[in-house]
């Protein structure tokens, strides 16, 4: 009866886990286990009866609130900007929250791949993720912004946001559970289009000083 106890205590491994933690056990004998250790459900692996065989590796669950900011330029917004009497910004700024999750089983996933080793590596990979959903969300705006005028961020819907953002070929393991844009700063792109017009056709300026290639000095914090 005790060595029947003992065996049972000695490869249950929910009792190993903290709070808002997942595990994923890994071995010298059957390498990583495709099933997670998740709070509340009773999991018991043999690979703990050897001693020094198995690892129990958490990762916290709860989901992970980012706040993120992102700033972009116009082509040859400095020299556009400067052609008017007093300087014009031709920048965007952008303030975003995220809040992104992943579950035990992409968590396990993630591991197998070698893409995370511990919880600090998921983090950054989630911090990863958070940059790349940015910068998709900052061009949505942009280009929203740029295709009407009037346009308000308040009146983009939060599930068509979501859908413009899913990052499913970069991190499809990661869920997005809200992006929301918490300050920014638009340009006058009708007045940027005007000015750029006018010193493309002034002889001050050469052609190839109006450059028509993508937006520089994009930044990510």
């Amino acid at each position: 009866m005790l060595f029947s106890a003992f065996v049972f205590w000695t490869g249950w491994t929910q009792i190993k886990l903290k709070p808002d933690c997942c595990g994923v056990v890994v071995s010298k004998t059957h390498g990583v286990s495709a099933q997670p250790v998740v709070p509340g459900k009773l999991t018991w692996f043999p690979q703990f009866l050897l001693p020094t065989n198995a690892q129990l590796i958490q990762f916290k669950i709860n989901p992970l609130t980012l706040t993120k900011s992102y700033k972009t330029s116009l082509p040859s917004a400095a020299i556009v900007g400067g052609a008017s009497n007093s300087p014009l910004n031709f920048d965007y700024k952008f303030d975003f929250s995220i809040t992104l999750t992943v579950l035990p089983e992409e968590i396990v996933e993630l591991y197998s791949q070698n893409l995370i080793s511990d919880d600090e590596s998921l983090q950054k990979y989630l911090e990863g993720c958070a940059d790349y959903i940015t910068q998709l969300s900052a061009n949505y705006f942009i280009k929203k912004s740029q295709e009407n005028p009037k346009f308000r961020p308040e009146s983009v819907r939060r599930d068509d946001l979501l859908r413009s953002v899913q990052p499913y070929k970069e991190y499809p393991n990661v869920e997005v559970v809200t992006v929301a844009l918490t300050s920014y700063d638009f340009v006058d792109y009708e007045l940027y289009t005007q000015f750029r017009q006018k010193i493309s056709e002034s002889p001050e300026y050469q052609a190839s000083d109006i450059s028509d290639s993508a937006n520089s000095g994009d930044e990510n914090e």
